[in-house]
């Protein structure tokens, strides 16, 4: 998995208190702060956002979190109450985050016929009295109808959940265990590592689940289907044939495909499929897969339900047949799951491959990623060339009153040199650079001279005292010194720079085969943007920035954009607009119409074309909404990077996103940006989500570390604190160990422009 290769920030008071929120050097996953993840605030860590019927609002309780608080409009139907356990010691440290069973929470509330709630979510090491003393707590205690472990089924020494629930279970369950295994043994032989065991204490039932976020989801779905007949029985109330009819028909199958994505070898803990160590995957939900589900149920306008027979695709999405918008119809939640910074960069870099290879003159392939090795033609310099100004000697002559019998300076027909042999008591004028004549071994400075005889019209001189002595090769370049024939000038990879270009015409290559530049196309979106140059503004209309701001950003990293100009909130507007970017460019751009709007058509419209929304929403400030998405067309991959309408959240992303995959296309070998360590010269106060602030670097002096100063207010709107600022500071959201770092502690930056 591609990450950014940057270290997570550690305050120096307590390096394990909290964790870096977007890239980490050793490419670990996401660590985290165990249950402080399920505090109550939707808005912040949704990792899947229903269209169910009520929110589930959770509040930190014994490091277990209760739900509470169902919708009005499920009132009739009965209810189940579900705890969620995950078993991991790294979770459980907080050196890592739970993914598994936030997921495998918004999951279980797609249960036809009961209004789920989820009571309780823990997490808990690897210790089999911790899991087992859990489990009958709330088996006995907290009136559940369904446990769900993740995590701790494999063959790791630590892997003991399977033990420790066996020890609870009045009853075995093995036909789940076996269904699930099924399903997986179609795929791999590695799902017969699963040692996962289901069954019921009292009228409780038990079932483990994998640790990986994908693996558990999947393995949940696979009984979903049987789960609200089997609860009835345990309740002792039997469903009628009709209701197990639609649950039947309502309630979809996992098909060999879908089930694919999840089984995954991990080498390093001898299994796959069901080991601990699943819980240290990033969250890898394809967002198709999460719309479908989320769509698969009713969703709520208001407090009125909209039944499934008039929500159709096109309403899902936003848009009628026509492309026209139904506001009343719009999602009140945003399908798209929160996705971490880690798994949103690999993401990108991983649907970026590098462009195809061409040839181009030297000059014309500056700022280009050279695809090839250069060698030398011939050996440089070509000929012994003289360091100095001064005189071509034989070593052994000096020092000493000498002949001058010739020159040699630089010019392209210089024959005296070569075509004369420098015999003893004999020196040569000669200028720096020039070729020594065949005999010479030295050269004696100028300054190191004396004249002694010169002819009559002062143009020649006849005879010179060399007044020290030099040793055989002094101030002389042999030939090749400086390069070999056939040696490697250029690496493949190199960036085409000024020296880069210098060397291959040294060496005479004029052709190389490099790596093509990805071509852009950007277009702002919004019915409220006027031109630059517009002298009065209308009612309700602002200047467009965003445009020209990210356009000369990447012009002056050396790519080329072509302008698309500002394109009005209307569908058929701007579809045409995505489809016009995609005829002329690789990578298309679009500022603004990206968030939950009744205007902000741009995902629908992807969708719409075709294209795969990779990813709808990032865990980040600034820059929650952007949106990466891609389309296979006839011409190619498309990329299409929707970012957010305001300021600095577009050039924020743009350099945390674009500007790497736009480096990968081109050949990058390292398409991370730059960071340094910094110190902080105030005290900053962290936010839930991880946080990018403008800042500006300097250095005092005498001093290693760069201090970094703020741009000032930090709103996501403020194109102001982005004036002065070439650094990023890479923030971790806020936690329970750690609220704030104090002035002078040492943080990650991110360069974005000349220190």
């Amino acid at each position: 998995m591609e990450s950014f290769r940057t270290m997570p920030l550690r305050p120096t008071r307590d390096p394990t208190s909290h964790y870096s929120p977007a890239f980490s050097v050793e490419d670990r996953p996401m660590q985290a702060t165990s249950s402080a993840a399920f505090k109550l605030d939707e808005e912040l860590f949704q990792i899947t956002d229903q269209l169910d019927s009520f929110w589930l609002k959770t509040a930190k309780l014994n490091r277990g979190s209760v739900g509470t608080v169902p919708s009005p409009d499920m009132e009739d139907e009965p209810t189940i109450f579900v705890g969620i356990l995950t078993v991991s010691d790294r979770c459980s440290s907080g050196e890592n985050q739970d993914i598994s069973g936030p997921r495998i929470q918004a999951l279980i509330q797609s249960i036809p016929r009961f209004r789920v709630i989820v009571k309780v979510q823990k997490i808990v090491p690897d210790e089999v009295l911790v899991i087992q003393e859990t489990l009958k707590d709330w088996s006995d205690k907290l009136g559940l109808s369904l446990i769900l472990t993740t995590g701790g089924t494999g063959f790791s020494p630590r892997d003991v959940t399977p033990e420790a629930t066996k020890a609870v279970i009045e009853k075995d369950a093995p036909a789940m265990a076996v269904a699930i295994n099924i399903a997986a043994l179609k795929i791999t032989p590695h799902a017969m590592l699963s040692r996962a065991v289901c069954g019921i204490r009292g009228n409780v039932l038990i079932v483990n689940l994998p640790g990986s976020a994908k693996a558990s989801t999947e393995c949940l779905t696979v009984i979903l289907p049987a789960l609200p007949h089997g609860i009835d029985l345990l309740r002792n109330r039997r469903p009628s044939k009709t209701q197990d009819h639609q649950i039947n028909d309502s309630t979809p199958s996992l098909s060999t495909d879908s089930f694919r994505h999840h089984i995954q070898e991990h080498p390093d803990r001898g299994s796959s499929l069901v080991t601990a160590s699943d819980l240290n995957l990033e969250p890898e939900i394809e967002v198709d897969d999460a719309v479908s589900h989320a769509c698969r149920h009713h969703s709520v306008v208001g407090s009125r339900p909209i039944s499934r027979s008039i929500q159709s695709d096109s309403a899902v999405s936003g848009l009628d047949s026509s492309g026209i918008s139904k506001i009343a119809r719009r999602l009140r939640n945003s399908p798209y799951p929160l996705t971490s910074m880690d798994k949103a960069f690999s993401i990108v870099l991983n649907n970026s491959p590098p462009l195809r290879v061409v040839s181009k003159y030297y000059k014309e392939a500056f700022g280009h990623i050279l695809a090839e090795n250069v060698r030398s033609k011939g050996p440089l310099p070509p000929f012994p060339a003289s360091i100095m100004d001064g005189y071509a000697v034989l070593a052994s002559d000096t020092p000493g009153d000498l002949d001058v019998v010739g020159s040699s300076i630089c010019e392209r027909d210089n024959t005296s040199s070569s075509n004369t042999y420098l015999s003893p008591g004999k020196v040569y004028r000669i200028t720096t650079g020039a070729p020594l004549p065949v005999g010479a071994d030295a050269i004696v400075p100028v300054e190191e001279t004396m004249l002694l005889e010169e002819t009559d019209d002062g143009e020649t001189e006849l005879r010179v005292r060399i007044m020290k002595s030099v040793l055989p090769g002094q101030d002389v370049r042999p030939v090749g010194s400086d390069i070999k024939t056939g040696e490697v000038v250029v690496k493949a990879g190199t960036k085409i720079g000024p020296s880069e270009a210098g060397l291959l015409a040294a060496v005479g290559i004029t052709s190389v085969r490099v790596h093509c530049l990805p071509v852009i196309a950007l277009f702002s979106t919004g019915n409220e943007l006027a031109e630059p140059d517009t002298q009065v503004l209308g009612p309700g209309e602002i200047r467009d920035s965003n445009r020209v701001t990210l356009t000369l950003f990447l012009e002056q990293q050396g790519y080329k954009v072509t302008d698309m100009g500002i394109i009005p909130d209307d569908p058929i507007r701007l579809k045409e607009a995505l489809l016009n970017a995609c005829d002329q460019a690789d990578v298309i751009i679009t500022s603004g119409g990206v968030s939950m709007g009744e205007k902000d058509f741009i995902k629908p419209l992807l969708t719409t074309l075709g294209a795969t929304i990779q990813f709808g929403r990032v865990f980040m400030k600034p820059g929650k909404p952007t949106t990466f998405a891609t389309l296979e067309t006839t011409k190619g991959k498309k990329l299409f990077f929707a970012l957010p309408g305001n300021p600095v959240s577009g050039l924020v992303t743009c350099n945390l996103f674009v500007l790497p995959c736009l480096r990968k296309m081109g050949g990058w070998e390292e398409p991370r940006p730059t960071i340094i360590k910094a110190k902080l010269s105030f005290d900053v106060r962290l936010d839930p989500r991880p946080e990018y602030q403008r800042v500006h670097l300097r250095w005092e002096p005498k001093e290693s570390t760069p201090w970094a100063d703020s741009t000032g207010r930090q709103i996501s709107s403020r194109l102001l604190s982005m004036v002065s600022a070439n650094g990023l500071l890479m923030l971790p959201p806020r936690n329970d160990m750690c609220q704030s770092i104090k002035r002078g502690e040492v943080v990650d930056a991110m360069v974005i422009d000349q220190l």
